[in-house]
């Protein structure tokens, strides 16, 4: 399967039929756009652009009833990502990435819910999906076997001329403390 390379990002649609190239994103004052991220190829860097996942933190508006956009940014392979819960919580996290590979490939995501003081109970694993789908068939795949207060899933890509890997994880405790939820992610480099 020859591969042209789409990016350094994209942006889909929801089911991944209709690709937008966008230009490398770097201002993280503001949300970047809905469903875009980083275009990596398999799980290594391209020759000029370094393997990344955009991570998102929305903050949930009780009033409106909305999430905004909180804060975000790019992860490299082996970096962590972490966030800490906003007072009062209702926090979603989002992370995207984009990729190509002629061939299938193994991909690893850590994580960990710090939870300081112990909040009776909580267990994310209600509120997470993680999934992705590609542009040859649109469908949609669960990618975590199970999602709780920690734990390492390894995710066997298929190969794909572009592939959308997202992870949304929302969270909401009531009245606690700010700094007290810390969630970190990490894509290990592979070996």
């Amino acid at each position: 399967m020859p591969i042209l390379r789409y990016g350094p990002w994209a942006q889909t649609n929801f089911d991944i039929t209709s690709v937008t190239p966008l230009n490398e994103i770097t201002d993280f004052s503001n949300e970047p756009p809905a469903l875009s991220g980083p275009v990596n190829i398999a799980n290594i860097d391209w020759p000029d652009q370094n393997w990344g996942v955009l991570f998102k933190k929305l903050r949930y508006d009780v009033e409106s009833n909305i999430y905004f956009y909180d804060s975000g940014g790019v992860a490299e392979l082996g970096d962590t990502i972490s966030f800490t819960a906003s007072e009062g919580g209702g926090d979603q996290i989002q992370i995207f990435l984009y990729y190509q590979a002629v061939t299938q490939f193994d991909l690893q995501f850590d994580w960990e819910f710090k939870i300081d003081p112990p909040l009776p109970g909580f267990s994310p694993e209600n509120f997470s999906i993680g999934s992705y789908r590609t542009i040859e068939d649109g469908v949609e795949i669960d990618a975590f076997d199970e999602f709780g207060i920690s734990g390492s899933e390894q995710i066997t890509l298929p190969a794909s001329t572009l592939g959308r890997v997202f992870i949304d994880v929302i969270f909401s405790f009531g009245a606690i403390p700010e700094e007290s939820v810390e969630v970190s992610f990490s894509v290990p480099e592979p070996e």
